[in-house]
């Protein structure tokens, strides 16, 4: 137990947090002052494994002094040697002393451990509070720069990067997808976003390329779909004796024919609504219809 720091490295979910808060412990109960836990000082990357370290030294102390925790107790026994009637008293009387003094709990990250020191250092005249920031946007726009200079190395990428430029194209917006991925490195450097994060990386590096292409695949034959439909739709509107005029500004057939090349389709929002004629419009086109056909009869 004597050594004045000790550094624990391993893969995540190895168990450091629970290492950590045993190490914690042990040696603060093998020194006899009651607030030497204001004199250590235990360093984590994240705010989150900083606050799941916290509760769990708060709780073990809380097993030994409640005597409910058989696992933390023979470990802590071990490793300090100590009688288990001392560590029940012992742990009782640190928390308390921690429970009191809080602020003085030094389970904290890396960053603001650097920032307290650089806080400490009052080289003016007058006590400012100072904040360290890391400017993301200088390492990312590097990192953007690099993926795009290298981007011939892995056809696959290149691939998604150019078909992803040319969907923008269709949506009039620029060409360029440096902004998307500036804004999708600031989403994935976001702490917040770390378990999305994780849960990406154990998926299928290919599961997304081939949703997308079934997206795609069901995207082509809806298409064709329609535009049979559009086919079938004019031969039925001149073979009952319909002419484009019969229609407002003779827009619909226009447009049915336009569509028959398939590299020209589209359907938007306008051409939707009039693909969703009302039903009065329908009933009046009928009884044109009608009428007319009945001009006709009239003529023989």
């Amino acid at each position: 137990m004597n050594y004045s720091f000790k550094i624990i490295n391993s893969s995540a979910g190895s168990g450091k947090t629970f290492k950590l808060a045993i190490e914690f412990i042990s040696k603060l109960l093998v020194t006899e002052d009651d607030n030497h836990f204001k004199s250590m000082l235990a360093l984590t990357f994240t705010n989150k494994a900083s606050a799941e370290m916290k509760d769990r030294i708060l709780i073990y102390l809380l097993d030994l002094k409640e005597q409910r925790n058989d696992v933390i107790k023979e470990l802590v026994l071990k490793k300090t040697g100590l009688d288990e009637l001392y560590v029940v008293k012992r742990s009782a009387k640190i928390l308390e002393k921690i429970l009191y003094n809080y602020s003085n709990f030094n389970v904290i990250t890396i960053d603001s451990f650097t920032n307290n020191i650089i806080s400490s250092i009052d080289e003016s005249d007058h006590n400012e509070d100072s904040l360290v920031e890391l400017d993301s946007d200088i390492y990312i726009d590097l990192a953007i720069d690099e993926l795009i200079s290298e981007i011939d190395g892995n056809e696959e990428l290149k691939n998604l990067l150019i078909e992803f430029a040319k969907f923008k194209i269709t949506v009039n917006k620029s060409w360029d997808i440096t902004y998307d991925l500036k804004d999708f490195s600031v989403f994935i450097d976001k702490e917040s976003n770390k378990d999305q994060i994780e849960y990406f990386k154990k998926m299928d590096n290919n599961l997304l390329s081939k949703l997308r292409k079934q997206i795609l695949d069901f995207k082509i034959k809806k298409k064709h779909e329609i535009i049979s439909l559009f086919d079938r739709t004019l031969n039925m509107i001149y073979e009952n004796g319909l002419v484009d005029s019969d229609f407002r500004g003779g827009y619909f057939p226009k447009y049915l024919k336009s569509q028959l090349n398939d590299d020209k389709f589209i359907i938007n929002e306008s051409i939707e609504n009039l693909l969703q004629a009302s039903q009065i419009y329908i009933i009046k086109l009928l009884k044109k219809l009608k009428l007319r056909e009945l001009r006709q009869l009239e003529k023989t």
